[in-house]
């Protein structure tokens, strides 16, 4: 592992995946009744909490784009606020090594594959 990756997965990234993960936890916990409160839902409070704290109008903008999509799992969304967050126009100009952080992180988090991968409820 390059000295990059190690940072992103101690830093910022990484630490963005594992407070996503544990914020999906523990909401889901209280509310596990899919009926009532869906994945997409708390994907919203997540980044509800987020952008109350580095608010950005764009970035919310385009995170909304991210959270449109019915069937895109936290993999998606996190991939789309790294890409924002960090400047970049699109996701093919994000280094590789920042996607392979949020793919490792989740792979460890734990959560079930419908949640990191899409297949909402």
């Amino acid at each position: 592992m390059g000295l990059f990756k190690w940072l992103s997965r101690v830093g910022a990234t990484g630490g963005l995946v594992r407070s996503f993960a544990d914020g999906y936890k523990q909401i889901r916990a209280a509310n596990p009744d899919h009926s009532r409160l869906s994945d997409k839902d708390i994907f919203r409070q997540m980044v509800d909490a987020r952008m109350s704290i580095l608010p950005n109008p764009v970035h919310r903008a385009i995170i909304e784009l991210y959270l449109a999509r019915p069937t895109s799992g936290l993999r998606h969304l996190l991939r789309g606020i790294v890409t924002v967050e960090n400047g970049f126009m699109e996701p093919s100009s994000v280094p590789a090594s920042l996607f392979e952080v949020i793919d490792e992180e989740l792979a460890k988090s734990g959560l079930p594959e419908s949640v990191v991968n899409g297949k909402l409820c």
